[in-house]
C-alpha cells in the first residue's frame, strides 16, 4: 500500500485527469510484485527512480478511477506502458532544481483519461528554466514555426515539449518513428491552446493535413504539454 505520508498532487483539466510528485514527497513507492520484477532488471538509479516515481504517481488516479481493483502498469516491448482496459495515459519526467535544495529534484506527471473520450493521449514536462540552444531550436523548428512563435515567450521549449507530447500520443496510433519537423505547431485564438499539423502520411487516417489541438501552459515551475486523439466520428 502506499503510505499517507505521500505527497502526490492531483488536479483535472477537463476529461483529463493529472497527478504529480517530485521524488523528494514519495517515501514509499506503489510497486506490484510485476513491477518490481521489472524495476530489478534495470542497472541505473536513474532509470530505477523514474519508473517508480511514475507508476507511482500514475497509479494514484487509477486508484481513485478505479478503486475496486489494484494496477500493475507493465510495459510492452516497445515500452509503452499497458494501461487497464477502458483507459489510456501517458507519462512524462523532468529534472529541476528548487531553491534551497542542494540536489535535483525528479518530477514526474501522470496524465489519465477514459477510452470513451480519447484513445490515446500524450504529455511531457519540463523544467521552465531549461534553456534550448539555438542550434536545436534549428532542429525541432520549421522555418514558419519559428515566425509563427516569434512573439511567444520560452519559444523554443513549449514547441520542444508540444513535439514530445505529441510523440507520445502518435507513436501507439502509428508504430513508426515520429520526427520533430513531421509535424507543425501554430498559436490559436484559444488561450493555451495550439493548432498542430501533420506534414507526413504515417497511415491513412493519420495522414498529411491531419489536424489537431495541443494545450500548452506553465503550471508552477514547469512548461507542460497535453494532448488526446478522440475516437473517429
Amino acid at each position: 500500500m502506499i503510505s499517507e505520508k505521500n505527497i502526490i498532487k492531483k488536479f483535472n483539466f477537463d476529461k483529463f485527469y493529472f497527478s504529480l510528485a517530485s521524488s523528494s514527497d514519495i517515501l514509499n513507492f506503489d510497486l506490484s510484485t510485476e513491477e518490481q520484477v521489472i524495476l530489478a532488471k534495470f542497472k541505473s538509479e536513474k532509470k530505477k527512480i523514474e519508473f517508480s516515481l511514475g507508476r507511482t504517481v500514475a497509479k494514484s488516479v487509477l486508484n481513485e478511477l478505479l478503486p475496486e481493483k489494484s494496477h500493475s502498469l507493465l510495459p510492452r516491448d516497445s515500452g509503452e506502458v499497458i494501461w487497464p482496459v477502458n483507459y489510456c495515459g501517458s507519462i512524462s519526467h523532468c529534472n529541476l532544481y528548487r531553491e534551497g535544495e542542494k540536489q535535483k529534484q525528479l518530477i514526474a506527471i501522470s496524465l489519465v483519461c477514459k477510452t470513451e473520450e480519447f484513445t490515446s493521449v500524450g504529455v511531457d514536462i519540463e523544467h521552465i528554466e531549461r534553456k534550448l540552444s539555438n542550434g536545436m531550436f534549428q532542429k525541432i523548428a520549421c522555418e514558419s514555426e519559428i515566425k509563427s512563435f516569434s512573439r511567444e515567450p520560452d519559444a523554443a521549449l513549449k514547441i520542444f515539449c508540444a513535439k514530445e507530447a505529441i510523440y507520445k500520443a502518435l507513436f501507439p496510433k502509428v508504430n513508426t518513428y515520429i520526427g520533430f519537423l513531421d509535424v507543425i505547431l501554430e498559436p490559436s485564438s484559444k488561450k493555451n491552446i495550439y493548432k498542430a499539423t501533420l506534414v507526413k502520411d504515417f497511415n491513412t487516417y493519420y495522414s498529411q493535413g491531419f489536424n489537431f489541438e495541443v494545450h500548452i501552459m506553465k503550471h508552477q515551475e514547469l512548461m507542460l504539454a497535453f494532448l488526446g486523439f478522440p475516437k473517429k466520428g
